[in-house]
């Protein structure tokens, strides 16, 4: 189980192996798999303090033994890998992960907090982190060439076949950004504070990779789960939402936040909670 590889995975250099499992992550081909891909992430990123490589055999040891218990969960690809969200400010490709209609739900908060702007003008800061982390996501599926409706494939539970390590090396690139970067993606680093997990931080005091999706050294930035970057927003939004009381500005064609919560409309398709 996961929790049994704490001492291997605390020997791993928290930048360079979040930044692999994040590139296998844009692996169409891996769709069925992203349930351990993102739990051995999100898992790497809490612990890891060391200098060590994750090398290939490493990794598929871990995923696919030490990971048994939890491969038994995954399920086909039944949903995109990739879908777009069409915005005043251009189309953006969001990555769908575990999450159920991660793209989907990522359109409709758009929708709300653009309503909702023009009552609450707190809501503009969080659509400027919106466009900085969707133009990520961007950025991505651009350097792993995807189509603008990707489609993937896997066998969920069975065995992950991993790319030869060369090219797990330049995976993880497709998921690292300079600070130049950033600013070329149009995703400048005051926006994304807010989702930065610290790797100079000590163990015990990191937050989740799923609430800070985007891990730094202080120099280099790592995606360490691209379908995290949108649903962290999502949480974001959520929490200052019920802080405020924000009631109006919720689309008409999706369930209304007065009635059930905006915490709960962002959950809702989650399988697994924040």
């Amino acid at each position: 189980m996961i929790a049994d590889l704490g001492d291997e995975l605390g020997t791993l250099n928290p930048m360079r192996a979040t930044a692999v499992l994040g590139g296998l992550m844009t692996l169409p081909a891996l769709q069925a798999n992203t349930l351990r891909l993102e739990t051995l992430a999100t898992a790497t990123a809490a612990v890891a303090t060391g200098g060590q490589a994750p090398g290939r055999g490493r990794l598929a040891s871990w995923l696919n033994n030490g990971m048994r218990g939890i491969a038994f969960a995954e399920d086909p690809p039944e949903d995109a890998f990739l879908l777009p969200v069409l915005t005043d400010f251009g189309e953006f490709r969001v990555f769908e992960g575990v999450f159920e209609k991660n793209a989907a739900m990522t359109d409709a908060f758009v929708e709300a907090l653009a309503d909702l702007s023009r009552e609450e003008p707190d809501v503009t800061e969080l659509m400027f982190e919106a466009f900085a982390l969707m133009s990520l996501s961007e950025v991505i599926a651009t350097r792993a060439r995807l189509a603008r409706a990707e489609y993937g494939g896997g066998s969920n539970g069975e065995t992950i076949e991993l790319p030869p390590s060369d090219r797990l090396s330049a995976l993880g690139r497709r998921v690292q950004f300079s600070r130049a970067d950033l600013a070329l993606a149009r995703a400048p680093y005051q926006l994304l504070k807010p989702y930065l997990l610290d790797v100079r931080e000590e163990v015990g005091n990191r937050d989740s990779l799923r609430r800070r999706p985007v891990m730094t050294d202080g120099t280099t930035f790592v995606v360490g789960a691209p379908s995290f970057l949108l649903a962290a927003w999502r949480q974001r939004v959520a929490i200052q939402a019920e802080m405020a009381s924000w009631g109006g500005g919720w689309p008409r064609s999706s369930s209304s936040p007065s009635s059930v919560g905006w915490r709960r409309v962002a959950s809702r398709n989650f399988r697994t909670g924040f």
